[in-house]
């Protein structure tokens, strides 16, 4: 029995398609299945030519139907013409100017009578015509429903459904719409049904300069931004329209720039949060596939950031990207697991942290160390949403504690430290991250050294308008005397030792503001505490700042606190009203007038040598600490240190108050403790010094004024908005009213061709009027902008007039009674001087240079001569010694040949190193030590057996040779062998030429040969990743046991500068080599070499003649060793 073979009508619109209209008819003509009709629908006003073209074939195939528009209709509307024509079963879509190639419809019906399920189905497809590139579309339906959230799911010519479409449900394409139809049409379809793609290509869609897809693009990319919004709101979503935009492939982060881009990248990243956490809620099943669609937009916008946009801190944009949980492409599913009683807990307290909880606990669900239990504790009164996204997590080392009052961040800390399991506690905040090894580390320090009860590290602050490393202290002395004044641990990054602070009823204490800072200051005299010098902690700044209000309290707590330090653990009284100035969070000196500035400031001069003096008798601190911690106070209130920057030399107390006065400047010059001098100071400095004091009272008035001019100036932009909108209001107005009028003229007059003719005229009229309104803006946003500079000018120019001028008056003083003196000596001084100068100057200048010219002429016409006789020198030793090597060849141990290659491969021919050949033809590498270092590492074996991988000239090769060692060499190339150069024609039954990366075998006897050395210079990195795993498998075969594989590695591009070509093609860090060579069984040893026993790749360069360079960095030239184990093992 034959099997079914339903009807299948397939729709082709065309307009204008005469060109390519041939093919795609005929392309359907073959297809494979024969049960269809192709109904072409030719739109009102296209060419005559296509007509005619329809009409040849239907008169010879009577399933071809030409469809006649008799009015404009648009692609919209003659596509529903097409669809309420059909016939079939099945309706399928095809272009003009696009080939459907002879299976495509029998292999979707074929898939569409297999899957009842799916409503739609599209097929992979071939880009040709003026671009090419690989279009792979989605085939799962699951990911397809989520994908369509922003992507169109299928090729629209491709897509044949399912009558039910029209008559059951009732989805036709929107009339309305001149392109993104199919986007459109697609999210409806996806309401009653699924849609799918067929995994092969079966199709060929052609792109070229006239064609839909370029010409509506900027009407397509509104609609699709309609599209979007209509299908968010439908799925319970609303965004704004700027949002739906910012989520839009086609429009998004495309000609932002500056600080912006950033900007952006956070609202997104938001945004695509929203819609997950909506969803996700609504139909758990999804959350998988729906999470890899937001991770694919996500990362889409990063790594089209260097295309689409300009001027942005690209290091910024990083952190951003992957400290987002997009970073991820699948959804987090549990694989670790925690003991009964957990070595550790986590301290994580929210409230309202649904923004970024999730990149928090994903940072600690990636921890090395997973013996942990995450104790949330969720503050009364948060927000439901981020505990429903704490829930998303399904881990069960989640334990949720849920305060019943509000206790406000400390309380909230000691109820987990009361109820933790954990032998250690962990902190982390609930928009912060972890380093994966971070625990690790921690547990690891914390078990070796039972003295300390804290341990931190360093941690990385990033955000929009922030990239940079706080910096603490290593070691307990250190930030013992720092805690001072400073907390100088990084509270989220810390890990503590749970008895160690409960038996010491070491509590944080809920009425401080820092309440870290304060119990650091108690515990510290407990136990010691330790900084792990890396950055183990990621603290995100965003727009939670800290309030004034608040930055004030924090400012007044630090000065008590610091007060109370001192006091405490240096017996010095800190007078009551200079305990504000001791704050670590505001520099309250700049605040002061001249006169209580230099009092506070001899007061702080003061107390910091009280607190030298009495720590030499009581020795709380150790001294180098502490003097390190009075520098950093000194320079930072007197303005010569900025935060977290190097402090540069620390200076004994005598000396730091000489060098830095109490107004801020470095009056002397640092040399040493014996030998220092004045540096002068200008009279220009001290005039600044004075109207620094006299400008102070006035600064923050002149600040009004400027930010109260800035709020007229946006007043007006304000109201400048608003008449734009009511002009372009009032002329869509009186345009509708046109219209209107129009289509009454036309109804009366009953022609169809006047009616196109006047909607053509009103077209051209809306257009004129848009381009006027846009010129208008364009002006009025020239002369705004013209308004805000001159704005700036005005007040910048009469703020420097007042302050220069007022410099210049005492200048002028100032500097005439010093220069007029000046100058009457030095008018005599200088005459004299300089008389005796030109006697001298004109007799020695001219024999100088008459010399000088002699010489020139002589080197320059000798120059080019002594390059070329070199150049032949070198030329002829080359030769000469190859010639000698040639006849001594006898001589020369194991270069019989008895050592055989057996491959099918015998040139690599795919290799860039043979389409471009360049290191083959100019390397040449030498270097005996590299020989002996093998044989001092292989004491026990009298001789060795070498094979140099890439071997080029075959230097290395002749190398061990002459040290009576067995050598081979393989070269991918074949133009050393071809020019017979270097050592090629010295030693030629010992070099081969061989593609490394395809099997091949080095016999011995008609056996297996194994080496003890297996050496690469400068090779690995040409070699493509996909390559790799056979280059390490012929490496591990041919190496006996114990025996190692040494090389080096260049981490950097080598492009060619005539071809473009990179020869450096599989880039990467050492770590990651290192980790291939362990993942096919190789012990590292690269520690048993040094760098100078390198044959090439550090201080080696690759030509025998080279002198060796002076340094090398080994980030980005390194090298591995790598040893075969035992066959046990």
């Amino acid at each position: 029995m034959d099997k079914r073979e339903p009807l299948v009508s397939i729709v082709m619109p065309i307009y204008n398609s005469e060109t390519y209209l041939d093919e795609a008819i005929l392309s359907i003509i073959h297809q494979t299945y024969k049960n269809w009709e192709l109904l072409i629908i030719n739109e009102f006003g296209s060419n005559e030519e296509g007509k005619r073209i329809i009409n040849r074939y239907a008169a010879i195939d009577s399933r071809i139907r030409l469809i006649q528009n008799s009015e404009r209709l648009g692609i919209a509307e003659s596509l529903n013409e097409g669809l309420r024509q059909a016939k079939g079963e099945y309706i399928a879509r095809m272009d003009g100017d696009d080939i459907s190639l002879p299976e495509r419809i029998e292999k979707q019906v074929e898939f569409m009578e297999s899957n009842n399920d799916i409503l739609l189905c599209g097929v992979q497809v071939e880009v040709f015509g003026s671009e090419k590139w690989d279009w792979k579309l989605e085939t799962d339906p699951a990911r397809i429903r989520t994908d369509a959230l922003f992507y169109s799911p299928c090729v629209h010519p491709t897509i044949l459904f399912r009558r039910d479409v029209i008559n059951k449900y009732n989805v036709f394409y929107n009339k309305d719409y001149k392109a993104s139809e199919d986007y459109d049409f697609f999210t409806r379809i996806l309401e009653f049904g699924e849609i799918a793609n067929l995994k092969e290509v079966l199709f060929k869609y052609r792109l070229y300069g006239t064609n839909a897809t370029y010409i509506n693009n900027n009407i397509g990319f509104k609609i699709y931004s309609d599209v979007m919004e209509r299908h968010f709101h439908k799925l319970g979503i609303d965004f704004s329209r700027k949002e739906v935009d910012l989520l839009s492939v086609h429009y998004s982060l495309k000609g932002l720039e500056g600080v912006e881009v950033l900007e952006k990248m956070v609202v997104l990243d938001l945004l695509l949060k929203k819609i997950f956490y909506v969803l996700y809620n609504k139909d758990k099943k999804f959350a998988p596939y729906l999470f890899k669609t937001l991770h694919r937009r996500f990362k889409e916008t990063y790594d089209w950031l260097d295309n689409t946009c300009k001027y942005f801190d690209k290091n910024k944009a990083e952190s951003i990207y992957k400290n987002s949980v997009f970073y991820h492409d699948e959804f987090y599913v549990q694989t670790k697991f925690a003991s009964s009683k957990p070595k550790v807990s986590v301290l994580l307290p929210i409230y309202n942290s649904e923004k970024y909880i999730a990149e928090t606990l994903w940072s600690l669900f990636e921890q090395t160390f997973s013996d942990f239990e995450v104790l949330v504790l969720n503050e009364y009164g948060s927000s439901k949403e981020g505990l429903e996204v704490v829930k998303m997590f399904e881990d069960d080392r989640i334990r949720i504690i849920q305060n019943k009052e509000k206790l406000g961040l400390a309380d909230s800390l000691n109820l987990g430290m009361r109820e933790a399991k954990g032998e250690y506690l962990a902190r982390i905040d609930g928009d912060d991250l972890a380093r994966n090894d971070r625990f690790a580390l921690q547990v690891k320090f914390l078990d070796k050294n039972r003295a300390y009860g804290l341990v931190g590290s360093l941690q990385h602050h990033f955000g929009v308008n922030t990239d940079y490393i706080h910096d603490v202290p290593k070691e307990h002395k250190d930030i013992l005397a720092g805690l001072i004044y400073d907390c100088l641990v990084c509270h989220s990054t810390i890990m503590m030792r749970k008895k160690a602070f409960i038996d010491n009823d070491l509590f944080y204490d809920k009425a401080k503001q820092a309440e870290d800072y304060e119990l650091w200051t108690r515990a510290c005299k407990k136990f010691k505490f330790y900084n792990i010098p890396e950055i183990l902690g990621e603290y995100r700044v965003g727009e939670d700042n800290i309030t004034k209000g608040k930055l004030a309290a924090l400012s007044k707590e630090s000065g008590e606190l610091a007060g109370k330090n001192i006091k405490e653990t240096l017996g010095v009284e800190v007078p009551a009203t200079h305990i504000p100035f001791l704050s670590g969070w505001i520099n309250e000196f700049e605040s002061l007038d001249k006169e209580a500035y230099k009092k506070e400031i001899v007061l702080e001069q003061n107390i910091l040598e009280q607190m030298w003096d009495a720590n030499k008798r009581i020795k709380y601190y150790d001294a180098d600490a502490l003097l390190r911690v009075i520098n950093k106070r000194w320079r930072n209130i007197t303005n010569t240190w900025e935060y977290n920057s190097d402090l540069g030399e620390i200076l004994p107390i005598d000396r730091l108050f000489k060098v830095y006065d109490i107004s801020g400047k470095r009056i002397q010059m640092v040399t040493d403790s014996s030998n220092t001098k004045t540096e002068k100071v200008s009279f220009k400095e001290r005039i600044k010094d004075i109207l620094r004091f006299l400008y102070t009272p006035f600064k923050h008035g002149i600040q009004y004024r400027i930010r109260r001019q800035l709020w007229d100036l946006d007043g007006h932009l304000h109201e400048s908005t608003y008449d734009i909108k009511k002009t372009v209001w009032d002329i869509e107005g009186r345009i509708k009213e046109c219209i209107m009028e129009n289509i009454g003229n036309d109804k009366e007059s009953n022609s169809s061709e006047n009616l196109y003719e006047r909607l053509n005229d009103l077209e051209l009229k809306m257009n004129t009027m848009m381009e006027f309104m846009e010129l208008k803006l364009s002006a009025q946003e020239v002369r705004i902008n013209s308004n805000i500079v001159k704005s700036k000018d005005s007040l910048s120019e009469q703020l420097d007039t007042r302050v220069w001028k007022a410099e210049t008056n005492l200048g002028e003083q100032l500097d005439a009674r010093v220069w007029k003196a000046e100058s009457n000596l030095g008018e005599q001084l200088d005459a004299r001087v300089w008389k005796a100068e030109s006697n001298l100057g004109q007799q020695i200048d001219g024999r100088i240079w008459k010399a000088e010219n002699n010489i020139s002429d002589y080197i320059g016409s000798q120059n080019k001569y002594c390059e070329d006789e070199f150049l032949k020198l070198h030329r002829h030793l080359d030769f000469s010694y190859s010639d000698i090597f040639v006849l001594l060849d006898k001589n020369i141990k194991n270069t019989s040949g008895a050592i055989e290659l057996d491959t099918k491969y015998p040139v690599a021919y795919e290799s860039n190193d043979y389409l471009v050949p360049h290191g083959t033809v100019r390397d040449d590498t030498r270097y005996p030590r590299f020989i002996h270092a093998c044989e001092m590492y292989f004491k026990d074996r009298e001789k060795l057996a070498f094979v140099d991988l890439g071997c080029s000239s075959g230097g290395i090769v002749l190398d061990a040779l002459l040290r009576g060692h067995e050598a081979v060499g393989l070269e991918g190339s074949d133009e050393s062998f071809k020019q017979q150069r270097a050592q090629w024609r010295i030693i030629p039954k010992n070099l081969f030429t061989c593609d490394i990366t395809k099997p091949f075998t080095l016999k011995k006897d008609g056996k297996l040969k194994e080496f003890d050395v297996i050496s690469a210079w400068e090779v690995l990195e040409h070699i493509k990743e996909e390559d790799l795993p056979v280059l390490l498998e012929n490496i591990k075969k041919h190496l006996n046991t114990g025996g190692i594989f040494i090389g080096s590695i260049a981490n950097w591009d080598d492009i060619d500068e005539e071809t473009g070509v990179n020869w450096h093609v599989n880039l990467h860090p050492y770590e990651w080599w290192r980790d291939r060579f362990v993942e096919v069984g190789f012990e590292i040893i690269t520690e048993a070499f040094s760098p100078y026993d390198l044959a090439r790749g550090t201080i080696n360069p690759p030509h025998v003649y080279e002198l060796p360079y002076d340094d090398f960095d080994l980030n980005k030239t390194f090298y591995i060793v790598a040893k075969k184990q035992d066959k046990e093992l």
